[in-house]
């Protein structure tokens, strides 16, 4: 078996260096394994995972073609979890690495590659094969179970909170028809929620259809009819209806009747059945000229349940991060005032100890909260580097506001949010400066955007003390 995997994407200059450094290790002993090997008939996903098993280091290349990459960015994680040395090569690459393997790079002493570079990296590559087996046996130890914290938290991790609305939710879809509103900042664990209450359904026999309004194309956005239209196909696949939506479509009906009455003939004629339609992030239509309509439409769907036996067995449930009063004219006409709704706050401290005993860290917490005031994705975040790195609380707030730090990838992100708006940019300064800010709609912006937090614009603050370091620097 090899002791040097190279992962790498299939262009010019990565093909050509991956070939000289097979050859440069070769040539001092060490084995090495790119996928020019896998023969004729050889199944390659076994191929990959077989070697990835056997080799004590992942080499991978670094471009923004390897970057692109779902194999290159799926070696990586496989590495990772087996507990093999990784070590990243930089190829004329200064972008950000995409969120699923930056946190298990940015910790990792990253070479650069240069012409007549190449025996100065194969003599680096020697020293971390050496030293690979001493991390190896540190992961089968179990390190190699955690996950960096990248988003929506899989369904089997270990390391989800669960808090009194996952039980609610589970409760309602037990019964009746409901309209559940979830609201909260970005990365507070909206989706982690949304896609348990999911599971859970299946689980009790309903049919599930998911629609995340940060995904719906533009040309989708374009007018109620096209948005309508695209969610009645969406469902009609979700749902696996018989019925099509041009079946039952009459446009002089009108968009909003038409999907309706797609509603009632194509999915909720199944007697006995039940079903959830979640609507993800519906931020997105809150500026659309077209906001009222929808929203209206949702809440008529609402009320039909008091009449109509039909709409009883749908569940309707909307997360969204920001005020719905700004944007819609009459709440009464729309779900957001009818719903049972939930806010989803950050971690408390007793959830932030509870994670962290499920990470065996052993840490000062206090600190830890003065940082990130349980921002849920800032506390997984902290908890992984500190087992990860075996480094204190103080070691992370030492080098949390900098660019080189673990949060950096994450904290460049808001940052390039706030440089795309000069009505959240000036709000967020007068906030950091003053503790306010003049606009109410930038404050809802920056509070959708998880940036800040305050009952009003009048006594807002930075979300945490890691926010107010960093952007203080950097607005």
């Amino acid at each position: 078996m090899p002791e040097v995997f190279v992962s790498y994407r299939h262009v010019e200059p990565d093909a050509s260096i991956a070939a000289e450094l097979e050859q440069c290790l070769a040539a001092h002993g060490v084995s090495v394994f790119r996928d020019t090997q896998i023969r004729v008939g050889d199944e390659w996903p076994a191929s990959i995972e077989n070697n990835l098993k056997g080799s004590r280091t992942l080499v991978v290349l670094l471009s923004q073609a390897s970057a692109d990459s779902a194999n290159v960015r799926d070696e990586v994680r496989r590495a990772h979890k087996l507990g093999l040395g990784i070590l990243p090569v930089r190829i004329d690459f200064a972008g950000e690495l995409p969120y699923s393997i930056s946190p298990l790079l940015s910790d990792k002493q990253t070479l650069s590659w240069s012409r007549g570079r190449t025996g100065a990296i194969c003599d680096e590559i020697l020293a971390a094969v050496k030293s690979a087996g001493t991390q190896r046996e540190a992961a089968a130890g179990g390190m190699a179970e955690l996950e960096p914290e990248t988003g929506t938290v899989s369904l089997d991790s270990p390391y989800y909170v669960r808090r009194e609305v996952d039980t609610r939710i589970e409760s309602l879809l037990q019964g009746r028809g409901a309209t559940i509103l979830l609201r909260g900042p970005r990365q507070v664990g909206k989706s982690s929620l949304l896609v348990r209450a999911e599971a859970r359904a299946r689980s009790e026999g309903l049919k599930v259809s998911r629609i995340d309004f940060q995904l719906v194309d533009d040309e989708h956005r374009q007018t109620l009819k096209t948005l309508l239209k695209h969610m009645a196909y969406v469902m009609a696949s979700d749902f696996n209806t018989e019925v099509q939506p041009d079946q039952v479509w009459d446009d002089r009906l009108g968009s909003k009747k038409s999907l309706t009455r797609f509603l009632e003939r194509a999915v909720l004629k199944e007697s006995g059945s039940r079903f959830m339609l979640c609507l993800d992030e519906v931020d997105g239509a809150f500026s659309a000229r077209y906001c009222d309509d929808f929203f209206s439409m949702l809440r008529f769907w609402h009320n039909e349940r008091a009449t109509s036996g039909l709409w009883k067995q749908l569940h309707l449930v909307i997360t969204h991060s920001t005020d719905p009063s700004l944007w819609i004219t009459d709440l009464n006409l729309s779900p957001f005032n009818v719903g049972e709704r939930h806010w989803l706050s950050d971690f408390t401290p007793q959830e932030v100890r509870d994670l962290s005993d499920r990470y065996k860290v052993c840490a000062n917490l206090e600190e830890l909260m003065d940082l990130v005031s349980g921002h849920p994705y800032l506390v997984r975040r902290a908890l992984y580097t500190i087992k990860m790195s075996s480094c204190s609380v103080q070691d992370l707030k030492t080098d949390a506001a900098k660019d080189s730090g673990p949060f950096r990838d994450h904290l460049r992100l808001l940052l390039r949010t706030l440089y795309q708006s000069d009505e959240m940019r000036d709000a967020y300064r007068q906030i950091l400066d003053r503790g306010c800010c003049d606009s109410e709609r930038a404050f809802q912006r920056l509070q959708g955007a998880g940036l800040v937090k305050g009952e009003s614009r009048s006594a807002a603050s930075a979300r945490c003390a890691l926010y107010h370091s960093y952007y203080k620097q950097h607005l």
